[in-house]
Formats: C-alpha cells, structure tokens, sequence
C-alpha cells in the first residue's frame, strides 16, 4: 500500500506542477515561458525522488516501470500495481487542474506541434535517454539519492526545454495521459504512450547489451537486500 501511495502521490504532483505552469506560461511574468515549465517538470521530478526514492524507487512514470520490468528489476505485479497508481495520480491531478482553473485552459495537453514525425523521434530518443541514465546511475556505487534526484531532475529539464516546443517533450505516458482524459482531447495521445515505452525498453535492450545482464541481476539482488 506504501508503495502504492508513493507512486500516486508522486505522479500527482508531478502532473499537478508540471502541467500547470504550462497551463499558464502565456501569463507569467517571464521572457521565457519554456524555460520555466521546464524547471517546473524537472524540479518536481527531483523532489519526488528525494520524497519517496527510497519508498517506491519514485518511478512516477509507466514507461520507467515497464523498463525496470524488462531488465528484471520488479515483479509483474508490482508492475501493475506502480502503473495504475502512476496513472490514476496523473488523471487525479488534471482533474484538480481543470477544477481550479479557468475552463478555456488547455491542462498541459501535449500535441505534435512539430509535426507527428519529429514528435515520435523526440519522445522516443529523449525517454531513452531518460531511462538509460537511470539505468546507469542505478548501477553506480558513487551516487546519493540528492546526486540521483538532482541528475534526474536536470535532465528532464533540459530535454523539456528543448523538445517542449516541438513535441510537449512528455516522455511519460501517464505526464500526458492525465490532461487527455481530463480533457477530452486524445487525437495523438498515443504517440505520448508508445514512442516513450519503446525508448525506455530498448534503452534496457542496450544496457543489457553493453554490460551483460548480469549487470541487471546485480542490482535485482542489492534491491532484494
């Protein structure tokens, strides 16, 4: 049940933070809207490793869990369990988006403004990285929790800076799934499902790849411990 909790409320606040600022970027006092939705997404990651990382691994994110499940690294059930928290926390906090604000407001959907092509690439190379990264700093003796949060968070506001003009840069299912089903708006929700769940799984393919898999059955066994 903690870990359940942990998964929810995580995703909850992600997408609560993450897709409000963007709901409102036209209306900030910033010459740059991007780059403060960006460091709201990236921020918000940060804090929620550092909340619950050593409570669920602070996934918050299903193509993540699904990775963790290709390499061995969790249960099937867990699996499930992570995936329908991650989601129902997203969904949640859409619904409080739209709740507290203005009824034109968009809740932070996320569209192929670059053209659908391009949006597949980004959302698939960018979740890659995304998932590779974590795989690496996993399997690393020399990082903290707060150098982990702190990587994780940086990353995702970058690749928010830059693909957030073209694609929405989601790079989690449930990050764009939430404001959909809010919304009513699921025309090209699908690229924002598929493209970051096939670059989190062959990011695991070539992790196995280049380190073995018992790299993977290492830390399957640490997190047993």
């Amino acid at each position: 049940m903690k870990r359940f909790l942990a998964e929810f409320t995580g995703t909850y606040f992600l997408v609560l933070a993450g897709t409000g600022v963007v709901s409102i970027e036209g209306s900030l006092p910033f010459t740059d809207p991007a780059l403060a939705s960006s460091i709201a997404f990236g921020g918000a990651v940060a804090l929620m490793i550092l909340a619950f990382g050593r409570t669920s691994g602070a996934h918050i994110n299903p193509a993540v869990t699904l990775g963790f499940l290709a390499a061995g690294q969790i249960s099937r059930n867990r699996a499930v369990i992570y995936i329908v928290s991650q989601m129902l926390g997203a969904i949640c906090a859409s619904y409080t988006l739209m709740a507290v604000t203005s009824a034109n407001t968009n809740l932070g959907n996320t569209n192929p403004t670059g053209g659908i092509a391009l949006s597949i690439l980004i959302e698939f190379t960018f979740t890659f990285l995304l998932m590779y990264t974590i795989l690496y700093l996993q399997q690393s003796k020399r990082f903290t929790l707060w150098s982990v949060a702190v990587t994780i968070g940086a990353l995702i506001a970058v690749e928010a800076y830059v693909g957030g003009p073209i694609s929405g840069a989601s790079m989690n299912p449930a990050r764009s799934v939430g404001p959909a089903v809010a919304s009513g708006n699921i025309s090209h929700l699908w690229i924002y499902v598929a493209s970051p769940i096939l670059g989190a799984l062959t990011a695991v393919m070539l992790c196995c790849r280049t380190h073995g898999r018992q790299c993977c059955e290492a830390c399957m066994s640490e997190l047993k411990n």
